[in-house]
């Protein structure tokens, strides 16, 4: 009869670090590089395991237009989508969905005027993208050959290592350009059908860029009309000549030794021998700077409880043209 171990035969490994051990980041498409893989693929003359140029065209669209994952969508049948109603929808049943609860999904405008015409022909109750490419683990593949028809990269390097734009990744290219545009976290997570506002966090990814143009939104920092050189003021014994400007703290109230104004002009007379070798700025003026920099919606955070209802969804449902 066997014993019960004396000492933990593993202890001596150390723990993985998901952090620092990349093995297969995903990257989003960005909004021109989305549409261009739906025009370059819409007019494709290959097949892949049956599924034509235009087929493929219609599945990315519905991928980044609701987030769904491959079997959800290898799953829908014409049936599935209601487009004439207010807003168009797309259920998801239970059965088909991770959460094993059904999902009534808005659709973006223009998505959903593509699946009109794309859907008017198709047999009822059967799969609208079947075959065995969701179930073989195919779509990265298929997407891949579609990205380098496009001229777009699948795997570009990021701070840890490659990030690739596998078919997943038209989940997080759903999530990022919703949270782009502004959608808070609460409502992106029940878009997502996550259980927890921390995982569509993780799909929704934010690059330099996104921070940059959060930094300009902040307001101005530096007292009104205050010159950058007054940033590098030291002296102490002496009153400043800028004593007179609004608006300064007392630290900048002092004197400014070796500081060079921003504006050419200076007093043709100084006020006393001792000032003989001090330029003396006739007016300060500073850096203009924009108070509210940048573009674009404003993220605004949900308040705690929000529940998002159908209308929150549809406000929320992204147009891809």
């Amino acid at each position: 009869m066997p014993r019960s171990a004396t000492h933990n035969p593993i202890a001596h490994l150390d723990a993985g670090n998901v952090d620092v051990d990349r093995r297969h980041d995903r990257r989003e498409l960005e909004a021109d590089e989305l549409r261009q893989l739906l025009g370059t693929t819409r007019a494709s003359a290959r097949s892949f395991l049956g599924l034509a140029g235009p087929d493929r065209c219609a599945l990315y669209a519905t991928a980044c237009g609701t987030g769904f994952r491959a079997a959800a969508l290898a799953s829908l049948t014409p049936e599935s989508f209601d487009l004439d109603a207010d807003p168009p929808t797309v259920t998801l049943p239970a059965r088909r969905n991770k959460s094993r609860k059904t999902r009534v999904q808005p659709l973006p405008a223009d998505v959903a005027e593509l699946l009109r015409d794309y859907l008017a022909d198709k047999p009822a109750g059967r799969p609208v993208w079947g075959g065995t490419w969701a179930k073989d683990y195919k779509g990265a593949e298929m997407l891949r050959l579609d990205l380098e028809a496009a001229g777009i990269a699948y795997a570009v390097e990021g701070p840890d290592g490659p990030l690739f734009a596998d078919f997943h990744a038209l989940r997080h290219t759903y999530l990022t350009l919703g949270g782009r545009a502004g959608i808070d976290l609460r409502t992106l997570q029940e878009l997502a059908g996550h259980s927890t506002p921390h995982l569509p966090a993780r799909y929704s990814h934010r690059r330099l860029y996104d921070l940059a143009g959060a930094v300009e939104k902040l307001p101005r920092l530096l007292p009104d009309n205050t010159p950058v050189e007054a940033l590098h003021a030291t002296g102490t014994e002496n009153e400043s000549p800028t004593r007179s400007v609004s608006g300064l703290p007392p630290a900048y109230l002092r004197r400014e030794a070796g500081c060079v104004s921003l504006t050419s002009d200076e007093r043709k007379e100084p006020q006393s021998s001792a000032d003989k070798n001090v330029s003396l700025p006739l007016q300060m003026s500073g850096v203009e700077s924009k108070r509210d920099g940048g573009s674009g919606v404003e993220r605004q955070e949900a308040p705690p409880g929000f529940e998002p209802g159908m209308a929150d969804l549809q406000s929320a449902a992204l147009p891809l043209g």
